[in-house]
């Protein structure tokens, strides 16, 4: 019993250390005001480039993870005009950044992207609902046909789950969302993105892959995580600052497994490096002129341009035919070392089922009818070259 208090007078400590330092960094910034990416179109950036910056560059596991961000973001372009995209930072602040790149010669597109801020300290503020509806998130857009689409790295879905819930009834049923990973049965995944790290994840279960998330989050930002909103000159600001102990960290493990304390209970004020997010900022910028990136997203995008079309002619007639030839016929170009076509069809499957967005009934083609007609197509064409 001695120990336990020694142990709680050890933490009260720590926590007063903790507390200080705190109020020491008076730290608060508007979070609109993060630095836009397209900032480097003026610039020679590779220039100026650190050894630092030449390290990132040539991570191996940052490189996998640009690749398979560029391949999620192609799938976009299968959702209707009528889908706004909200990244929520900060997790996807780089998928943000990356896709205003991508789609900067695309005005129509680049117009649906948006950065908004809802984290686990700001979600429960009574002034959520203001922000979020300053941002687009209203009953009147919804009833002209607009829908949302909350993009994140993952994984249970905790924040979009809450605006769902807590939406007014006329614009719960507009709101959708897309991860990298899902463990949430509501959301789909990317297996586009997922298999390019690990190749297994093509057809493995999603969720073996968390710690690849985790690994992706931890990445450098400009800000700390949105704590409250407050309206400053007429517009709705989310107010950031010192917020939560990471996860995993042996604090957050102490406490988590030894008292039963969530995260939420530890403040964390370090939890921010704006020289390292602006050198990764810089890195996507570059990362996106690359001729092979621009080639690779313009393959990615005509894949799923063709299954937008299929599934637009399939809900037409009332008959997944169309779709299913389209996808046999996409899934017949996989091959061992090209698997992104196999990824497509496969996220393809996974975005209409969870998210439906042409709002059809249409039955889908299952993955056995898609690999039987794939083999038959294989088939007649080998036939078919045999007999010329």
């Amino acid at each position: 019993m001695r120990s336990f208090f020694i142990l709680l007078l050890f933490l009260s400590g720590m926590f007063g250390s903790v507390s200080t330092a705190i109020a020491q960094a008076e730290v608060q910034e508007i979070y609109s005001q993060r630095p836009s990416v397209l900032r480097f179109q003026t610039r020679n950036s590779r220039a100026r480039l650190t050894p630092a910056d030449r390290k990132l560059e040539n991570d191996e596991t940052w490189s996998k993870n640009k690749l398979g961000m560029l391949r999620f973001l192609a799938s976009l372009k299968f959702y209707p005009k009528n889908y706004q995209f909200y990244f929520l930072g900060r997790d996807a602040e780089p998928l943000f950044d990356l896709a205003t790149l991508l789609f900067a010669k695309d005005p129509q597109m680049r117009n649906r992207l948006h950065l908004i801020n809802v984290s686990r300290p700001s979600h429960l503020d009574p002034n959520l609902w203001k922000y979020l509806e300053q941002e687009g998130f209203s009953e009147k857009n919804a009833a002209a046909g607009m829908e949302f689409l909350m993009i994140d790295t993952g994984m249970r879905g905790t924040i979009p789950d809450f605006i769902r819930t807590s939406a007014p009834e006329g614009l719960r049923e507009k709101i959708h969302a897309h991860f990298l990973l899902s463990a949430n049965v509501h959301y789909p995944s990317s297996r586009a993105f997922l298999s390019t790290l690990e190749p297994d994840a093509l057809r493995g279960d999603v969720r073996d892959y968390e710690n690849q998330i985790l690994q992706f989050e931890n990445l450098d930002y400009f800000t700390f995580s949105v704590l409250s909103y407050q309206s400053i000159q007429g517009r709705w600001e989310g107010l950031t600052g010192p917020s939560y102990q990471a996860p995993g960290s042996s604090l957050h493990s102490l406490m988590g497994s030894g008292f039963g304390m969530g995260h939420d209970l530890l403040p964390m004020a370090t939890d921010r490096n704006p020289e390292g997010a602006a050198r990764v900022q810089r890195n996507l910028f570059d990362f996106a002129q690359q001729p092979s990136s621009q080639g690779e997203f313009l393959r990615m995008i005509k894949l799923w341009e063709r299954l937008r079309k299929a599934y637009q002619k399939s809900a037409l007639v009332g008959s997944s035919e169309f779709l299913l030839s389209e996808m046999a016929t996409i899934w017949s170009m996989s091959q061992k070392k090209d698997f992104m076509s196999e990824a497509v069809v496969r996220d393809a499957l996974d975005l209409i089922r969870k998210n439906n967005p042409f709002s059809t009934t249409l039955r889908l083609p299952t993955l056995s009818m898609i690999k039987e007609l794939s083999r038959s197509q294989s088939c007649e064409t080998s036939v078919s070259r045999k007999t010329r």
